[in-house]
């Protein structure tokens, strides 16, 4: 339930806004409203239905835009451990565009532990955030990433919901 009800809440956020955006920093503030609006639903539809209170889910979105000069972008986010990645066509470069929201990947930043430790570490499954937790979520979205990068024809944009391997 919670997983629909944040990508249904997203994607209509999203569909309603697209129209009215003008630059890429617009696309960054829906995109960002829309994360906000999915922990929303998430949390209240829990909090109405006692069988689900304390339901969560993780989220990644990410938006395909164009600007007047006809720069195409990638806008996403992401909570949790969903991943947004980019495969360059020309380079064949894969770029991990996304944040973990995780145990391990704090661990990581503050240097406690390497990438390589984190693959077998007993917390690696240990979510730090997800949408439908109760934290005020214009809070939440202070430690969030929005990503804004630039594509070209033929880059591949992949959006992980749950892990795609083990490697």
């Amino acid at each position: 339930i919670a997983s629909r009800l944040a990508v249904e809440s997203s994607q209509r956020f999203v569909s309603q806004g697209l129209a009215r955006v003008r630059s890429v920093e617009h696309v960054k503030v829906l995109v960002e409203h829309a994360v906000i609006e999915a922990d929303s639903k998430v949390w209240a539809y829990g909090d109405a239905h006692p069988t689900t209170k304390g339901m969560a889910s993780t989220l990644s979105l990410a938006v395909l835009w164009e600007d007047k000069s006809g720069k195409k972008w990638i806008v996403g986010a992401n909570v949790g451990d969903s991943r947004i990645y980019l495969k360059k066509k020309v380079s064949g470069e894969v770029k991990q565009l996304s944040k973990d929201d995780s145990r391990v990947a704090e661990l990581i930043e503050k240097g406690f532990i390497t990438e390589q430790e984190a693959e077998t570490h007993g917390e690696r499954n240990i979510l730090s955030d997800g949408l439908g937790l109760g934290y005020e979520p214009k809070v939440m979205m202070t430690k969030h990433q929005i990503i804004a990068e630039s594509v070209e024809i033929g880059d591949m944009v992949i959006v992980v919901t749950d892990g795609i391997t083990d490697n």
